[in-house]
């Protein structure tokens, strides 16, 4: 499984630019897990103690909704092989702004300790920029695909 673990770490966007020993300090935190079809990978508002990297199948990110049990009309999103999910667990308040299940069968993700990866970055200050920059990206051009998603599906 390491072997995986580092192929998949190397192909995701936050982390394509990295040289193999950063890869490989990335991978000593990381495990990889199997999901049923919709498993919860994490809620909206729990503390954020991980960083996702989808290694196969699909990922939904839902907005929950109060009372309700979750759908997958609530689906906002789905990430598939090298998506990257669970960015609030790098930075304060490190609470899960939406909810992540497994959307396909099988999934496995990769699981990134957060606090090894933050106190990883901070000790590798050039390394932590390089990591924190490619994340904005991969929230920018998610963020606009979402806007993109949503002035197609308007009634006006």
């Amino acid at each position: 499984m390491p072997e995986k673990i580092r192929t998949i770490l190397k192909q995701a966007a936050a982390f394509q630019y990295l040289q193999a020993e950063e890869i490989e300090r990335i991978a000593q935190f990381s495990t990889i897990q199997r999901l049923d079809e919709g498993r919860c990978l994490f809620k909206e508002g729990e503390h954020a103690a991980d960083l996702w990297v989808v290694a196969s199948g699909e990922i939904a990110l839902r907005f929950e909704l109060p009372a309700r049990q979750s759908t997958e009309a609530q689906s906002i999103s789905t990430l598939s092989e090298t998506g990257i999910l669970g960015w609030s667990s790098l930075i304060p308040p490190y609470r899960y702004k939406l909810s992540g299940y497994c959307a396909s069968e099988p999934c496995e993700v990769i699981r990134i300790n957060g606090e090894e990866l933050v106190a990883y970055l901070k000790n590798n200050p050039e390394l932590g920029y390089r990591v924190l920059s490619a994340m904005i990206r991969v929230v920018g051009n998610r963020f606009e695909h979402l806007q993109a998603t949503a002035e197609t599906r308007s009634p006006l």
